[in-house]
């Protein structure tokens, strides 16, 4: 709940970043701010009420949910803001995300006796026995933050607008719905390691297809593509690193905080190199997604015991 008044006012500001330019260098910090209080909670919370034996399929129960709520809001994003605007939008959004943390007011909370310091952390990350997991991390943070924001952007110029946009992420991402309910079985029966890695291939291919997408309807059969790749990669990858948390209770909350912070390392080595491509303006779509397919390539490098 304490992250909720951070992501209300990042969104609101985002409103006014071209009256008051100094917004632009303190968004990033408030949303930052309150993913911290928000991402450790989230996880923690998920494990103490999690079913080992059944999280293939809780998870890809809880990602159809997420995935029709994301699905539509493309669609109507872009109807408020075509036909009304990016204020209403962002009032409408704070409003829904704020609704939607009221449940947690109607169980009891369920704590974990955890033990953490610095020290331990940084043990942590100097454990070489951890190594391949960071990459993995690493892989999923920098392709997620190319997905994320050059994706989109790309969208835009090619279709030309902004309906037509989120048009195709609702239409590509419904598609892709209908591998959750298979692989969520697949994954809490079937070898985990042995998923990620297929899974790794195919989505890698799907990032390289988009180099080529240059019309409606191959962006369309890309981006379905890649999505249906996604979610056979996502649901075992997910399982295996809340398995990977879950090893060692004393653990887990030190396993949840070392991959957080490598996601926001990871990004910021990355993002100057993102802008550097735009800057020189040398192919920086192609190169994005050629750097995207290679980082989704590490998801492979999760933990095999």
């Amino acid at each position: 709940m304490m992250s909720i008044p951070f992501s209300i006012a990042y969104y609101l500001g985002l409103r006014h970043i071209d009256t008051f330019g100094w917004l632009y260098f303190l968004l990033p910090l408030v949303s930052a701010i309150g993913a911290i209080f928000k991402n450790f909670s989230y996880h923690l919370n998920y494990l103490v009420r999690s079913n080992k034996d059944i999280r293939g399929e809780e998870l890809s129960l809880f990602n159809i949910i997420v995935t029709i709520v994301a699905a539509l809001g493309p669609v109507i994003g872009a109807f408020l803001v075509d036909y009304f605007s990016f204020s209403l939008l962002f009032l409408l959004g704070s409003l829904v995300l704020l609704a939607s943390y009221l449940p947690l007011y109607f169980y009891k909370e369920q704590k974990l006796e955890l033990n953490f310091s610095f020290k331990e952390m940084w043990g942590k990350f100097r454990d070489k026995r951890d190594w391949s997991n960071f990459v993995s991390f690493s892989g999923y943070a920098v392709e997620k933050t190319i997905n994320t924001i050059v994706w989109p952007i790309f969208l835009l110029i090619v279709l030309g607008g902004i309906s037509q946009t989120g048009l195709i992420i609702t239409i590509t991402t419904l598609a892709s719905i209908l591998v959750y309910t298979a692989i969520g079985e697949a994954t809490d029966k079937y070898d985990k390691n042995k998923l990620i890695r297929y899974g790794t291939i195919f989505y890698a291919l799907g990032w390289i297809g988009r180099i080529f997408a240059r019309s409606f309807g191959w962006i369309f059969a890309v981006d379905t593509y890649k999505n249906l790749a996604y979610k056979v990669l996502q649901i075992p990858w997910s399982t295996k690193t809340y398995d990977l948390a879950e090893s060692d209770h004393e653990d887990t909350f030190l396993f949840i905080v070392t991959r957080e912070i490598t996601y926001k390392a990871s990004r910021v080595i990355f993002l100057p190199i993102l802008l550097f491509l735009f800057y020189i303006d040398f192919y920086p779509f192609i190169a994005s997604f050629i750097f995207a397919a290679i980082f989704s390539s590490f998801y492979v490098f999760l933990n095999n015991y």
